[in-house]
């Protein structure tokens, strides 16, 4: 998904240098990247900051919408669509840091700069978050609309998971989330509010805050005068009530408060560009020794728990002058298939530089499990530089994937080989990327074993690779061994994030810590039930809610690393400005699915579906939603000026709910670990339909064996779709009476030629030749249009090209034509064979795949869209006749001849037949002669003579004015056509006609009584413009109207302008189907 979303930017950049700003321009056009950045691990289109993008599946919009310039027209569509980076107008970034947490908010304005104002696009909102960076909401307002993000409960989101699409919103990346807005209008501006919150890393005393907040040159807007402000306010408290020492920060901030435990900082400037760097901040607050404290709240009034809260932490200080814990080391490892390649060899290396840190006098082991188990030692190794390498060199040799994945064994044999430990604190630690179905037996069976083995019991620090891995049951596994637990969702950052799990957990200076006197409360419930142990690379937090009077003097307790005791009074104090409840939000929730999966617990499920709802915090139990509100209109400004409502006065919303696809985790995958599916966050891809059709043929055979009972025919046909049905039947039936009519044959006629045999050779040859046309049809044949399908299909027929201005020619020469132009084009006999490449594989395809049957002939290619025609015989002629006719240099003269004989038309060459005369104002005159083909070549009909089958082609004239020197007149000026009526044919398809009233040396033209005729089907309507400017760039072709005659064909219907927009609707849905099948259809055509 990332890789697709950096290439979806590469081409969005490229598609953004057609778009021009004008002189006054401020940035220059896009530039890639080196090509020394480019890699796999690192994509260079990523988003560094919050960004927004256009979505653009179709290149035509591409403009600016405040300066249109001629843009060369773009064949065909993208797929998947471009992004374009939006231009970023403000931004403002808010954080507050909260003990070892961060609150961000991010507000800025974004405008569509890049989609003509005329149309639409959907915009994709990408927010890069920090260290274990959690989604809170995000809010957008747009003119007469807003949008936000909600949660639900699982259940009411379960009607809606089944229609939200991947493209909506979702993770790229674990620490990416994109949302998607739709169909916003070019030149909009878009103001955003995002918010999430993130953890502050910790390293030796002191607290770093790390924010992605680096944008690239292309978001800066182009235009010089508009000016762009820059705002960050940072707030921070400790918590511990001495003195915050700033250490470092890469922006500079003013200082505004400064006070026991807490920072208050801001940032204002108007930039000529945006920040090009991420925006850190670290600080100190500990001593050098353990301190701690305690923090009580009272619950919020609208809280699922009304209980009280309380919260107390422990900072490891800077030096430790106590002894440190000798550890004895056990790494299990899983090495099954899905191991393969580098997620084995970054475990291999981490444990390597683990071992490496171990000092004299600690112990180790190396146990490594698939279906089976292998240890390094059968007993625990002290660690020494030849024991080391010895571990390395084992590690290089037995790090070999196998199959299946045993987890229960190779744990029961590493808390069986640290059962006899003294003087030391054992560690397991426990990496897995799979999931197995006796994981909740394997937590019962640790805690027996952790139970009967004394104070000093194995600790269980756990390592998730993945999306495939319970992660919850790993960090159940942690929970009751008091270990940590780390993951990482995807292969980029394995050694990174198991470094740091081996730092934390070898770093060990406090254990069994308790906190007295809890136990006088009446009510009390600590996350997580218990404590684990305090390190030196980081500080403990806990949170936890009562009920009862909390005692005014508290004591931790715990056991140092000389196996003393250990004891800190903790200052009790009253947290009114922290929201404690936001705070610990996450860790209290992932602890509690953890417990709900344990358990099974329905009620605490519905608990943590609570709490995710009041804080904003994802859970496995709720589904995120993004409501669309949008002013509804008033029946004032349908048709007029906008009316602006009072102050007093609300406006009523209506409102939309778009699903979103389910963003937690889950609980495991067990069917890919079993299939050893390789770990990985979104890189797993639905089969596309060649490799379903390439899968379904490869088990037919299989299939259909299995399909031989009646209750499974009568399944596998009821998933047939009606026109596979159908087709089947008519083609048994017909082979059925053919069988029946040789029957009837050769028992009553004895072999004699009689009429039976006559009968049945004509209706074998009539069925083949059926057959064959069915099967040889090309899927990109040409359409036929509604109008032409309405037509009578016989000699005298005759073909209108357009509505307006077409002559026929007289019948006589029209029959002559038809002689000349019909013949047969494939002779068929009952011995045809099919001879065409895509011929019963196309069809069987289309049988056995489609889910809509078979395709219909699709409609009236658009070229205003980019449809491409492939060139018939007859569009070859045309064009070969319009090089011949075209004379400019005519043209000229007789332009210049009018110029100057005080605006009077010396028309000599003008023939009064004619009405209607065409001037070329665009290269793309010949799309006109495109349509003309695609009618003449689609429209024919079957005859059958003397059993023979043979495909006649009607024959048409074409009473179109092109330029001739004989009777055509041609201009490359519109002055010629000075307050005439004029038919104007525009890019986007449109048909404009009013009289020309000023033009300019751009085309720009003016029209004055100006309507737009709209024509779908039989229908037309005359939709009333008024005094209307075209801009030359638009027009594909200028056409002169008789104003005394205007011609349209008998059929056509004259219908109010609401009947002809439900027409056109009807007709760009059935366009969209059929254009999807053919797609479909060319798709798998894999001959």
């Amino acid at each position: 998904m990332a890789e697709d979303f950096a290439r979806a930017v590469d081409d969005g950049l490229k598609l953004a240098k057609r778009i021009y700003f004008g002189k006054d321009r401020a940035v220059a056009a896009p530039r890639p990247p080196a090509p020394m950045d480019r890699s796999s691990t690192t994509q260079p289109y990523l988003p560094t900051a919050p960004m927004v993008y256009a979505v653009i599946p179709d290149p035509g919009i591409v403009d600016n919408p405040d300066l249109p310039s001629y843009q060369p027209h773009v064949h065909g569509r993208c797929d998947p669509p471009a992004l374009i980076p939006l231009q970023m107008n403000s931004i403002e970034l808010d954080v507050d840091c909260y003990l070892d947490t961060a609150l961000v908010t991010v507000t800025g304005s974004w405008r569509v700069h890049c989609v003509m104002g005329s149309k639409r696009c959907d915009c994709r909102i990408a927010i890069p978050m920090g260290e274990q960076g959690s989604i809170l909401g995000v809010e957008v307002e747009i003119p007469r609309k807003s949008y936000t993000t909600q949660l639900i409960t699982a259940e009411d989101g379960n009607e809606f998971e089944k229609t939200a699409l991947p493209e909506t919103g979702g993770f790229l990346k674990p620490n990416i989330f994109t949302l998607t807005i739709p169909q916003v209008d070019g030149g909009t501006n878009l103001s955003i509010k995002m918010t999430w919150s993130q953890k502050l890393t910790y390293n030796q005393g002191q607290f770093f805050l790390d924010i992605p907040f680096n944008f690239p040159e292309y978001v800066t807007p182009a235009v010089k005068k508009i000016s762009k402000r820059e705002k960050i306010y940072l707030s921070v408290n400790a918590g511990t009530g001495t003195e915050v020492l700033c250490k470092g920060c890469s922006h500079q901030l003013k200082e505004k408060l400064r006070s026991a435990g807490k920072l208050r900082f801001a940032y204002e400037a108007d930039v000529l560009k945006w920040s090009n760097t991420d925006f850190s901040f670290s600080y100190t607050a500990s001593s050098s020794n353990i301190v701690g404290g305690l923090f009580l709240q009272s619950a919020p009034v609208h809280d699922v728990d009304q209980r009280d809260i309380f919260s107390f932490y422990l900072f490891p200080g800077k030096q430790q002058k106590t002894k440190a814990f000798k550890r004895e080391v056990v790494f299990v490892v899983d090495i099954s298939k899905s191991m393969t390649g580098k997620p084995l060899e970054d475990v291999k290396n981490a444990i390597s530089t683990a071992l490496s840190k171990l000092d004299p006098g600690d112990s180790f082991n190396i146990i490594t499990f698939s279906n089976d188990t292998a240890l390094f030692s059968t007993s625990m190794e002290s660690v020494t530089s030849d024991a080391v390498e010895r571990g390395i060199e084992w590690m290089n040799k037995n790090f070999v994937v196998a199959d299946g994945t045993n987890m229960l064994p190779p744990l029961e044999k590493a808390v069986e080989m640290l059962s006899n430990t003294r003087g030391s604190i054992p560690m397991i630690f426990f990496v897995t990327d799979g999931s197995v179905e006796d994981e909740r037996h394997i937590c019962d069976v640790m805690k027996k074993h952790l139970a009967s083995a004394g104070s000093v019991f194995p600790r269980i620090h756990t390592f998730g690779l993945g999306v495939f891995c319970n992660h919850y049951f790993l960090q159940m596994l942690a929970n009751i061994s008091c270990g940590q637990h780390e993951s990482v969702y995807n292969t980029d950052h394995i050694e990174e994030r198991m470094d740091k799990l081996f730092t934390k957990a070898l770093s060990t200076i406090l254990v069994n810590i308790a906190i007295e006197p809890l136990q006088s409360l009446d009510e009390v419930e600590v996350y997580p039930s218990n404590i684990p142990d305090l390190t030196s690379a980081s500080p403990l937090m806990i949170y936890g809610r009562y009920r009862g009077k909390f005692p005014e003097n508290v004591i931790a307790k715990g056991l140092l690393g000389d196996l003393s005791s250990f004891s800190t009074d903790l200052t009790v104090q009253s947290a009114k400005d922290m929201p404690l409840d936001k705070v610990f939000a996450k860790n209290v929730i992932d602890l509690l699915t953890a417990e709900a999966w344990f358990s099974e617990d329905k009620q605490l499920k519905e608990k943590i579906a609570k709490l995710s709802i009041q804080t904003g915090v994802l859970s496995e139990y709720t589904r995120m939603i993004q409501l669309e509100n949008t002013e509804e209109l008033k029946p004032s400004e349908t048709g007029g000026k906008k009316k602006t409502t009072s102050n007093g006065e609300k406006q009523k919303m209506i409102s939309r709910t778009i699903p979103l696809q389910s963003l937690g985790i889950g609980f495991g995958d067990k069917t890919a670990t079993r299939e050893n599916v390789p770990p990985g966050f979104g890189e797993q891809k639905a089969p596309d339909a060649a490799e379903k059709f390439v899968k379904a043929a490869s088990s037919c055979c299989v299939s259909l064996c299995n399909k031989c009972c009646c209750m499974c025919c009568v399944q596998c046909c009821s998933k047939l779709n009606d026109q596979c049905v159908l087709v089947f039947t008519q083609l048994f039936t017909a082979i059925a009476c053919i069988a029946c009519f040789e029957c009837c044959s050769t028992v009553c006629c004895s072999g004699d030629d009689g009429f039976l045999v006559g009968f049945k050779e004509s209706l074998a040859e009539r069925s083949m030749c059926l057959l064959q046309i069915l099967v040889t049809q090309e899927p990109s044949s040409p359409p036929l249009s509604k109008e032409v399908q309405g037509l009578p299909q016989d000699e005298e027929t005759f073909l209108a090209i357009g509505t307006l201005g077409n002559n026929i020619f007289p019948k006589q020469e029209e029959e002559e034509e038809e002689t000349d132009s019909s013949k047969d084009i494939t002779p068929v006999n009952t011995d045809v064979t099919i001879g065409k490449k895509k011929s019963l594989s196309f069809l069987l395809k289309k049988m056995f795949v489609c889910t809509s049957g078979f395709k219909t002939p699709p409609p009236l290619l658009d070229l205003s869209r980019g449809d491409s025609l492939h060139n018939t015989r007859m569009e070859k002629m045309l064009r070969t006749i319009l090089n011949k006719k075209i004379h400019p240099q005519r043209s000229n003269s007789i332009a210049k001849k009018y110029l100057e004989s005080n605006h009077k038309i010396m028309d000599e060459a003008r023939s009064s037949v004619d009405a209607n005369k065409w001037v070329k104002t665009d290269s793309e005159y010949f799309n006109v002669v495109k349509k003309i083909c695609l009618l003449i070549s689609g429209i024919g009909k079957l005859r059958s003579q003397k059993g023979k089958c043979e495909w006649r082609r009607l024959s048409f004239r074409i009473p179109m004015s092109w330029a001739a020197p004989d009777d055509i007149f041609f201009s490359t000026s519109l002055a010629a056509y000075l307050d005439k009526k004029l038919l104007v044919l525009l890019r986007d398809g449109r048909k404009l006609m009013g009289l020309l009233r000023s033009f300019d040396q751009f085309a720009n033209a003016v029209l004055e009584e100006a309507y737009e005729r709209v024509i779908v089907g039989d229908l037309y309507c005359d939709i009333p413009l008024g005094l209307y400017i075209i801009r030359g760039e638009n027009v594909v072709l200028i056409g002169e109207l008789d104003v005394e005659k205007e011609e349209l064909p008998a059929h056509m219907l004259q219908v109010p302008e609401a009947e002809i927009k439900r027409a056109q609707k009807a007709e760009k849905e059935e366009m969209l189907l059929k254009g999807t099948m053919r797609k479909r259809m060319e798709f798998l055509d894999l001959d």
